[in-house]
């Protein structure tokens, strides 16, 4: 069931997800302490933004792990979770950390496959602080990694980083197109979650400005 509750709102949410909610309501009612299930619940809620309503199992989960009481998998996912949740709070400062200290266990472990999401939550959080250099930097190396092996996951993250980097910056047009990167305007792409998170920035093209 939770594997499946998975498909629907983390493959394509935009069209699958809101029908699932309340059995998402169940499943994080009853969420337990298995770190596979809280991971797996999280993975659920990324895309219909309920991250928050456990947020006290997945801090759980990450404090296991700093413990050496939790798998490492699982310790790297909620660190994502976790970061993730804290960057749409605005709790950019937590979110950073936590993306630095998976980046660590990356590369101390060998899960280097997982770095580019912790780089996502820096470079998005950079963006939102105004630090285009970084954020660009940043998405640079998701890039380069993620093109020769076809990860275009890891890319559609970059993207939505550098849509944020460059509203950041009054670069309204570039921030435009790097959502139409995500998906063509005025409609959601389907199997591009994040896509979902870009809808604001081409949901409404700037006008150019009266000359």
């Amino acid at each position: 069931m939770l594997l499946w509750l998975i498909t629907q709102t983390f493959g394509d949410p935009a069209r699958t997800g809101a029908a699932v909610l309340p059995q998402l309501t169940e499943m994080i009612a009853t969420v337990g302490d298995d770190p596979t299930r809280v991971i797996r619940v999280g993975t659920a809620s990324v895309f219909v933004d309920r991250l928050g309503d456990f947020r006290w199992a997945t801090r759980r989960l990450v404090d296991q792990g700093r413990a050496g009481a939790a798998p490492v998998r699982r310790h790297l996912g909620a660190l994502m979770h976790l970061g993730l949740d804290y960057f749409h709070l605005g709790r950019w400062d937590d979110a950073a950390q936590l993306a630095a200290e998976g980046l660590t266990l990356c590369e101390d472990h060998d899960y280097r496959f997982y770095a580019w999401y912790f780089q996502y939550i820096q470079a998005a959080v950079a963006a939102a602080q105004g630090d285009a250099e970084t954020s660009a930097a940043l998405t640079e190396q998701i890039v380069r990694w993620a093109m020769p092996g076809g990860t275009y996951g890891a890319r559609s993250f970059a993207c939505h980083a550098r849509a944020l980097a460059a509203l950041g910056s009054g670069d309204f047009e570039t921030a435009y197109q790097h959502a139409c990167t995500l998906s063509p305007p005025r409609t959601v792409a389907p199997y591009v979650p994040i896509a979902m998170w870009g809808t604001m920035i081409w949901s409404r093209r700037p006008s150019a400005p009266a000359g």
